[in-house]
């Protein structure tokens, strides 16, 4: 498929929007761009790779600026360094896997799938709006690994699973986003 500049451009401006976003909230890169990337024709096998290298520059940068303007704490022995490292390691095993799943799954399954995951995202959003849940490091790991076989077979869903988690499980919201956007740059 040859891509028209002014297609070019529009992806671009459309990956800067949604980049900021998902370095504001924490969410919203991969899952937007992803939904929209399908509603413009894409094939995901095609636009996922290239959707993770971008989310992994960012994301190293996002963690950065927020550590850097102290809405996160990623000094050596910090909680929210462990919890970061953690979700990235997690990241990187997740995403591997998902690889190779979406490379044997047909087209119109990843488009069904990624559509479902970003209805069930937003929905889990919704009705656990207020809810508190006790911080363990076991729904860290578990987190970690779903969000990022999320991620690695949509291009999306890492955000919004790994920071809605991470607030749901106790951590302030500005640390969840700081942390959210240096473990999603990791992987």
């Amino acid at each position: 498929m040859a891509l028209s500049v002014e297609i070019l451009l529009l992806i671009g401006f459309l990956s800067f929007v949604t980049e900021y976003i998902d370095a504001t909230l924490g969410m919203g890169y991969g899952t937007s761009l992803a939904g929209i990337l399908l509603l413009m024709g894409f094939d995901p096998v095609v636009f996922v790779p290239p959707l993770l290298i971008s989310q992994f520059m960012a994301g190293l940068i996002a963690g950065l600026m927020h550590h850097l303007v102290r809405n996160v704490d990623f000094t050596m022995g910090s909680q929210d360094l462990r919890v970061a490292s953690i979700l990235g390691a997690c990241s990187i095993v997740g995403v591997v896997i998902a690889a190779f799943v979406a490379k044997a799954l047909p087209t119109m399954v990843l488009e069904l799938y990624i559509g479902i995951l970003i209805l069930v995202l937003g929905v889990i959003i919704l009705v656990t709006v207020g809810r508190f849940f006790i911080f363990t490091w076991g729904r860290i790991v578990a987190m970690g690994f779903v969000s990022a076989f999320n991620k690695g077979l949509s291009g999306g869903g890492f955000g919004p699973m790994a920071t809605g988690g991470q607030i749901l499980s106790g951590v302030e919201t500005k640390s969840a986003v700081g942390i959210t956007s240096l473990a999603e740059g990791i992987a």
